[in-house]
């Protein structure tokens, strides 16, 4: 996807996503503090540096283990508004499985929803504040605990954006294709899927990148018992990470 074909998602919403939203029960959203606009920082940068890492950062949001079925999306998300939160000094946990469930409409057995559902609510509603053990198929709260919302979604446009938003701003969600033994990993050694057909099925963070090992660097959901400590590398290539509109990438601002 060329850079010139970026896309707002003010228009994402169509009318198969408006079951999702009417399903929901209400949430009054609030009106973004001017402390939660955006914060470009540039550094002066025309291309993207050779490497970027957000491992070790203080502001990255921990590594989270998502309950069964659908909900790797919604995690991959609140980590990242998490992640923006901390870069503004604010320390909120966020619910993903109450986000999923309580705010999207869906419980963990209604299979994946098109990402941009997710990613227009989070900006539009917010994900809730993480308040205690949710469960699937507990009952809603109302009101939700303390919705945190994203100011500003857009998706990735092609690798050097993906790689130019983790250098200067923050980590990715990316859409993946997951062969089965993606869920084994075990080590940070770089990862290949081994060409498989596995469809549009995982969702997780891009926090880095390194052009010279030629991978992409990743915070994934599955806990801290995968990767090492919940965190691996992808070969670049390979998962069908950024490989265009059917598998979509999206920063947070």
């Amino acid at each position: 996807m060329r850079r010139s074909a970026r896309l707002a998602l003010d228009a994402s919403i169509r009318k198969r996503d408006l079951r999702f939203v009417l399903r929901s029960p209400p949430v009054e959203p609030t009106s973004p503090s001017p402390d939660l606009e955006p914060r470009f920082e540039t550094f002066g940068l025309d291309a993207p540096p050779p490497r970027a890492s957000w491992i070790g950062r203080a502001e990255l949001a921990p590594v989270s283990q998502q309950l069964p079925f659908a909900t790797c999306l919604a995690h991959a998300l609140c980590r990242l508004q998490e992640t923006l939160l901390r870069l503004r000094s604010a320390f909120q946990p966020l619910d993903a499985d109450m986000f999923h469930q309580c705010v999207a409409g869906l419980n963990c057995r209604s299979g994946q929803p098109r990402p941009t559902t997710h990613v227009t609510l989070l900006r539009d509603a917010g994900a809730p504040a993480n308040a205690g053990a949710f469960k699937p198929d507990d009952p809603c709260p109302a009101p939700l605990p303390a919705p945190s919302r994203c100011v500003r979604a857009e998706l990735v446009a092609d690798t050097d954006d993906a790689k130019m938003t983790i250098a200067r701003h923050a980590p990715v969600v990316a859409t993946m294709a997951a062969e089965a033994r993606f869920a084994r990993v075990k080590d940070f050694s770089i990862y290949r899927d081994g060409g498989g057909e596995a469809d549009l099925n995982h969702a997780l963070l891009l926090v880095g990148y390194d052009d010279e090992l030629g991978c992409w660097e990743v915070q994934n959901s599955f806990g801290t018992g995968w990767g090492r400590g919940g965190l691996g590398r992808i070969a670049y290539g390979e998962c069908n990470i950024l490989g265009g509109p059917s598998n979509p990438a999206f920063k947070l601002y």
